[in-house]
């Protein structure tokens, strides 16, 4: 098991579990809610959700499949399956997943939090080796001015971005070219990176690297919310042919 504390200060732990009774608990003192993510999943286990007021006796608790009301109209205290869970803490002390039934194995992430930094549960498990699988989507436009990147979203699975390169060639487009990447769909979706993009000269062209962001454990990457789409776009280029060149996976 590791533990870990995230970008936003939210406490992680992460372990595969693949025997009954094996477990993987969270201390949750003075959170607001804990998120829940189990994922490649064999089999049909019995996954099941308890919570401690003290640390010494566990009692079933319903969680709700993310993202959900309090209470959820949908809560669950077992599962046999992949998915995205949250509960609010209330006033136990520590959240435990645990295979009652069945040999998985199960990976679980489970994320503590008083804010929405809880949803890191959803992102990468790299820390539990996990291989997923890994696309090295590509746009080209010819058209000049726009190019818009659309990757697809997967139901209950998180896109990440870890590279993404833009190459340009035309007569320039002055300083106002930007490349911009949403959560879901431009313009209603949530903004998640943007960066203004270096001109070409005349018939020579440029390639231009995004620094993308990285987490506190120093991985770099850019992901939205479970099911959502990710859309990369550039935009005011003039008269300028664009290639955008990404890697994403989902997990």
């Amino acid at each position: 098991m590791a533990l870990t504390n995230v970008s936003s200060g939210a406490t992680k732990v992460t372990k595969t579990l693949n025997a009954v009774n094996q477990e993987l608990t969270i201390w949750c003192t003075g959170q607001a809610k804990v998120g829940i993510n189990i994922f490649s999943v064999t089999g049909t286990p019995t996954i099941s959700f308890f919570g401690s007021l003290d640390g010494l006796v566990y009692t079933p608790i319903t969680v709700g499949p993310y993202p959900s009301a309090t209470p959820s109209a949908a809560g669950v205290t077992t599962v046999t399956a992949a998915g995205t869970w949250e509960v609010p803490v209330q006033n136990y002390q520590f959240i435990r997943v645990q295979m009652t039934t069945g040999a998985g194995p199960a990976s679980v992430i489970l994320t503590a939090s008083v804010d929405s930094s809880y949803l890191e549960a959803f992102l990468t498990p790299t820390e539990l080796g996990v291989t997923l699988a890994v696309n090295y989507p590509s746009t080209t436009s010819t058209a000049g001015d726009l190019n818009t990147m659309t990757i697809p979203g997967q139901a209950n699975r998180t896109i990440n971005l870890t590279f993404c390169e833009v190459s340009l060639v035309g007569p320039g487009f002055g300083a106002n070219a930007q490349i911009r990447i949403w959560d879901n769909a431009v313009g209603t979706g949530v903004p998640l990176f943007s960066d203004f993009l270096t001109s070409p000269v005349g018939s020579v062209g440029v390639v231009q690297k995004l620094n993308l962001p990285t987490d506190a454990q120093g991985n770099v990457g850019i992901q939205g919310r479970p099911g959502n789409a990710l859309v990369v776009q550039i935009r005011n280029l003039g008269n300028v042919s664009s290639v955008i060149n990404a890697r994403v996976s989902y997990m």
